[in-house]
This record gives C-alpha cells, sequence and structure tokens, in this order.
C-alpha cells in the first residue's frame, strides 16, 4: 500500500472514506466514519460511527462534542488499523479531498458548512502533513458519475447512492453496517475523485 486517499462529505450529518487501491487497480475502502448531531445531557454533540475493514461485521460508536474531535477518531482508527495490516506509515502518501461548500440561497448555511469542513479537514491536514484538495459537488459528480453540471441535489444523491458503491469493491459492506447513507457513497465519491481524475 503506497497511497491512501480520503475523502470528506462535511456537513452536520456526514462521513469520511479512506481508501486505498485494490489489487485490480479498483478501489477499496479501510476506514468509513459516519456522523451526526444529538444531544446528550441537554448537550449537542456528534455520534461518530466507525467502520474498519479488518472487522467488517462491527460498527463501533463514539461521542464527540465539536466538529474537530470528529477527525480525532478518524485519525485514532486509521492509526490502529495501519498498525493491524502492519503497515509502515512512513511509505504512504496520503491525500485529502473534501466537498467544498455550496453557496446557495442562505450565505448563513454555506459558511456554517464552510467552517465545519474546515474543522474536519483541518486536523487531518496537520496530522497527515499534507493539504486538502477542495472540489465542487459538481465537479466531482462530473468526472465520476457523469451527471450534469445543473443536476438537481435530489437526483444527485440518488445516483451517488446507487452507482458508487460498485466503484469502491467493500463499500456496501461498510454501508450495511452503517446505513444506507448518501453521504458515505458522497465520500467516497470525493476520494474516488481524486484517485481516479484529478490532473489526469
Amino acid at each position: 500500500m503506497k497511497r491512501v486517499w480520503i475523502g470528506i462529505d462535511p456537513a452536520r450529518a456526514g462521513a469520511i472514506t479512506v481508501l486505498t487501491a485494490s489489487p485490480t487497480g479498483g478501489a477499496v475502502a479501510l476506514l468509513v466514519v459516519a456522523w451526526k448531531k444529538a444531544t446528550r445531557g441537554r448537550k449537542p454533540v456528534f455520534l461518530v460511527d466507525v467502520w474498519r475493514h479488518t472487522k467488517p461485521k462491527k460498527k463501533t460508536q463514539r461521542v464527540v462534542g465539536f466538529a474537530a474531535r470528529i477527525s480525532v477518531v478518524v485519525i485514532d482508527h486509521l492509526v490502529d488499523l495501519l498498525a493491524e495490516m502492519e503497515v509502515v506509515t512512513d511509505n504512504i502518501v496520503f491525500s485529502i479531498s473534501t466537498e467544498d461548500a455550496y453557496i446557495g440561497r442562505s450565505a448563513k448555511t454555506g459558511l456554517s458548512v464552510a467552517r465545519f469542513g474546515g474543522q474536519v479537514a483541518g486536523v487531518l491536514e496537520a496530522h497527515l502533513r499534507t493539504e486538502s484538495l477542495w472540489i465542487r459537488a459538481a465537479e466531482w459528480r462530473k468526472a465520476v458519475l457523469t451527471l450534469g453540471h445543473f443536476t438537481k441535489r435530489e437526483q444527485a444523491k440518488k445516483a451517488s447512492l446507487a452507482y458508487i458503491p460498485p466503484l469502491v469493491e467493500n463499500l456496501r459492506e461498510a454501508m450495511i453496517v452503517l446505513g444506507d447513507l448518501d453521504h458515505i457513497t458522497d465520500s467516497a465519491g470525493v476520494a474516488l475523485w481524486h484517485k481516479d481524475h484529478y490532473l489526469k
């Protein structure tokens, strides 16, 4: 394993998918992390669910208080996973890609998503010592799913759920455990864009 691609779909309900190349040249998921907002003791928190390819039928869950801690969970699991696989991390080139915030009718919402994405990506950047690429949703969907620029959001989400899992050998296994979530397939799509389409 020489390359690892990390795709981020940053939102209050979002996901991170960590891919590497399969022996056939395709993609295989090493780690899938999905989160959602919740309340614990009247405090807002995130429930973070984690799937690892070394334990494909098991889900672990952590509760964290703010966005940057989601990435700490990812790093903890990634370090453990690579140790289990007896992979020397010094030999790996990590690449991070993050779906950029969409500023639509509500600038406030767009700014909130942008801030959240920066908090999640920043921790990974600092730990893995690599800068994230930021890609607009329409751009990665055009490259990976061949969707038109003006495809409606709901159509795009359905296409992501339908067409991304076959592109990643074991992503369906992760979704059986974590749920049929479009932010999982979107984060995998962002990673696939970096792996297969960036600078090509």
